[in-house]
């Protein structure tokens, strides 16, 4: 996602057990901006990014840091919100002036959401425990010799995860 700089709100804030209540109670009701989680998922680390419009979230991103794998919009929602629930999880949120939102949405269109919804619905949609099968679908999209290369490297060692997960 291109994001611009901003005033940043919350930096690098530790989420414990997914639970970002006490986060968000720190970010005004009108809040414009992006909120960033970050964290060590499967196989890697992962990113979820929220652009919010006056409170309301209404873009979505994810990437996979490793497999360089992006989704946008309503497809990267269910990973992005994913993402708060893995083990050391880390929040920012950066606040935008109303005309850098606007022009952040316009250069990130492909992230928009069909069905914006309020920040304060933010908590109740994130999985109660992290869910590792997102990214072994990603890891099956591989092509197939660079599947081959990460099961070599997984059976001496050299990366995280399980050959049976890679199929």
């Amino acid at each position: 996602m291109k994001l611009p700089s901003g005033t940043p709100l919350i930096r690098n804030e530790p989420v414990k057990n997914g639970d970002v209540s006490a986060i968000l109670s720190r970010i005004p009701p009108s809040f414009n901006g992006y909120i960033a989680v970050t964290a060590l998922g499967y196989d890697g680390v992962e990113e979820g990014i929220f652009l919010v419009d006056n409170g309301s979230v209404t873009h979505a991103y994810y990437v996979h840091l490793k497999y360089v794998h992006e989704e946008w919009g309503n497809a990267a929602l269910p990973p992005a919100l994913n993402v708060f629930s893995s083990k050391g999880a880390n929040v920012d949120a950066v606040e935008f002036t109303p005309p850098k939102l606007r022009l952040t949405a316009t250069f990130n269109e492909q992230a928009k959401l069909d069905k914006p919804f309020p920040l304060s619905q933010l908590q109740s949609r994130i999985p109660k425990a992290y869910d590792k099968k997102h990214v072994l679908n990603i890891i099956r999209l591989r092509p197939a010799e660079e599947l081959e290369h990460l099961k070599r490297l997984l059976s001496i060692g050299l990366a995280f995860g399980r050959k049976e997960d890679i199929g």
